[in-house]
């Protein structure tokens, strides 16, 4: 993997999945039925086992998502799954539970979910130490920070580069089940992050004015322009969020950054995971789907303009300001090509509520708005966003192409004529060959056209995967053979299964040459650094057995066990900060009124916020449910 890069997308489905190998992925990642951390993005085993045998035409890869905290009473089944994905053709697991990562797995690589919480080089340690090939350093880390840890340990970095952003460090947040019990944890959070509230201080006043505003929501990751810093840093596989996204949002996006990532490793060693050029019949752009606005989130260290206040919804590409504007109807410059069907974003001005609507028509530089739904009042001077293209969603219906390069030569040898096609994969050369017997070909009459017509019937590649890169009869004698339509149309079907199986022999060699490590124990140095309270998320018995193997002693449960009190707990721990988002940092503005603790208001619930200076951040506490 070292030599190699890897652009990992999500699937919420199989078909999704198909689309996003097609965009360019060298690997998805994708929820089975059970213990997903996006329960509503399940998946059957026998979908999943088709999608594998999709995938490893390419030589892309299926790694399968059992990534939330499991009981004891789960375990098993959780196990039992896990041998069922392997037998499936699945490539890696994605797991968090330390419980499962100690059980009896399959000889399957595990990837360390994000929701292990890898902050540090001394956590980075201890989920190596635990047998993981791959590990993922928080969104919140620094370029430096990930070359720390990069440097530090031997297992794969992999790293988001896009998609939407989690307020709280992943694993470590406990808003949702504290509210509702509905565990992030466990497959289940109810995005009260996305929620509107009402920000007060101490004294019960309303320090920022009196309006209740998404302070919790940040904007979505995009990290496109760093990827070669990435790359230097020592990050090898490049994950995009979006498990619950749709098809055209994973097309579009991953289309992108797959040629963005082969512009990055451009005049370098290094080389993509996986075989095939991708073709998309759309020009990629990242403004056309969801995002509320993008962020390249502390990559260069801690910044400010990551946050998204006023809405948690989609804004997409800002258009312009109405000039001209009344009841259900803009006026607009007529450069700008909106469309009926388009969805738009209004940010009316002085901070009225934001809203979304769509175009019924388009004429003119005058757009009527509505669509089925009551016409909406614009106010002069408000901004308009397009967060749906119509014309563009039209063209991401079709599915990109993806095809694998391949050579085709003919030789001869006294008694036969041989057929050969190879292609690079994987580092090795896969190669098929074919032959027919010299004795039953008549020598052509004109050899010019009998080798074009050769030539001609072998490049028909048509819908296979793969594409014709150059052919070479010039090794045939004077002799030019005569071969039937029939005859050559049969070699270039053999030829193609064949090489199927040369590269499927190429890429399973590969994957049984697997054995997953075993577990270690670290020194002291490093277990003095690693949190062994209920923030290790352990909710199960054999997940403190397999801490405590590795040195660490585990003294609370997880609070999803029920026996941690929430009242009064750290629900969440932030890189986010609402003063420093508001250019009010406390270390450079002195304001008495925001002084000591700040609190959260919702329908909901009351949180009390704890500014940390030191590392940058906040730390949240649950008071109440209201």
């Amino acid at each position: 993997m070292k030599n190699t890069v890897e652009l990992l997308a999500p699937a919420r489905n199989t078909d999704i999945g198909r689309s996003a190998i097609l965009a360019g992925a060298d690997a998805v990642y994708i929820g089975a039925e059970l213990f997903g951390a996006r329960k509503d993005a399940a998946n059957s085993v026998d979908s999943i086992a088709g999608l594998c045998s999709f995938a490893h035409r390419y030589g892309a890869k299926i790694y399968a998502a059992l990534n939330t905290i499991l009981t004891d009473t789960q375990l098993s089944a959780a196990q039992d799954l896990a041998w069922r994905l392997y037998n499936a053709g699945v490539d890696a697991l994605i797991i968090q539970d330390f419980g499962l990562a100690g059980s009896d797995l399959p000889p399957i690589p595990i990837h360390a979910s994000t929701q292990c919480h890898i902050d540090s080089v001394e956590k980075a340690l201890l989920v190596q130490a635990a047998g993981f090939s791959t590990i993922v350093p928080a969104r919140e880390l620094s370029l430096n920070e990930i070359a720390n840890i990069s440097k530090n340990v031997s297992a794969n970095i992999e790293c988001f580069v896009h998609g939407a952003l989690c307020v709280s460090y992943s694993g470590q947040c406990y808003l949702s089940y504290a509210i509702g019990s509905r565990s992030g944890n466990r497959g289940e959070c109810a995005q009260p992050c996305r929620m509107k509230y009402m920000l007060k201080n101490s004294r019960g006043e309303c320090p920022l004015g009196g309006k209740e505003r998404h302070w919790l929501s940040l904007k979505d990751m995009d990290r496109h322009e760093f990827l070669k810093d990435m790359i230097q840093a020592g990050v090898r596989s490049f994950k995009i969020e979006g498990r619950l996204k749709d098809a055209s949002y994973v097309k579009n996006v991953v289309a992108f950054y797959s040629q963005a990532l082969d512009k990055a490793i451009s005049g370098t060693s290094l080389a993509r995971s996986s075989a095939g050029i991708s073709k998309a019949p759309f020009e990629p752009d990242l403004q056309k789907t969801f995002s509320r606005g993008f962020t390249p989130y502390h990559i260069l260290g801690t910044q400010s303009s990551c946050a998204s206040f006023d809405s948690p919804k989609s804004k997409g590409k800002f258009l312009f300001k109405t000039k001209r504007a009344s009841r259900g109807q803009i006026e607009y410059g007529k450069e700008t090509p909106l469309a009926a069907g388009d969805g738009l974003f209004i940010e009316p001005p002085g901070g009225a509520e934001s809203f979304g609507v769509r175009v019924q028509s388009a004429k003119d530089g005058t757009a009527k708005l509505g669509f089925g739904t009551p016409a909406p009042n614009i106010p002069a001077n408000s901004s308009v966003w397009r967060n749906l293209d119509a014309n563009f969603e039209k063209l991401l219906e079709a599915d990109c192409t993806r095809k694998i390069p391949v050579e085709i030569s003919v030789d001869e040898t006294n008694d036969a004529y041989i057929f050969k096609m190879q292609t690079p994969f994987c580092g090795e050369l896969a190669i098929s060959s074919e032959s027919i017997p010299k004795d039953k070909v008549e020598v052509a009459g004109n050899k010019n056209l009998a080798k074009a017509r050769i030539e001609d019937a072998l490049s028909k590649l048509g819908d296979t995967e793969f594409v014709l890169a150059g052919i070479n009869t010039d090794a045939i004698g004077h002799n030019t053979p005569f071969f039937k339509l029939s005859e050559i149309n049969a070699v270039r079907r053999n030829l193609v299964e064949k090489l199927r199986l040369s590269i499927l022999k190429i890429f399973n060699l590969r994957k049984s040459s697997y054995k997953r490590p075993e577990p270690l124990r670290l020194s002291d140095c490093v277990l003095r650094a690693i949190p062994n309270d209920w923030r290790a998320n352990v909710l199960n018995e054999r997940a403190r057995q397999f801490y405590n193997q590795l040195g660490v002693e585990i003294t609370q449960p997880a609070p999803e066990s029920g026996k941690i009190p929430m009242q009064g707990l750290k629900v969440m721990k932030t890189k986010h900060c609402i003063l420093r988002e508001l250019g009010m940092c406390k270390k450079k503005v002195s304001n008495k009124n925001l002084c000591g603790p700040l609190y959260l208001e919702s329908k909901e619930c009351v949180l009390k916020v704890s500014f940390d200076c030191s590392r940058c951040g906040m730390d949240i506490y649950f008071v109440k449910r209201k």
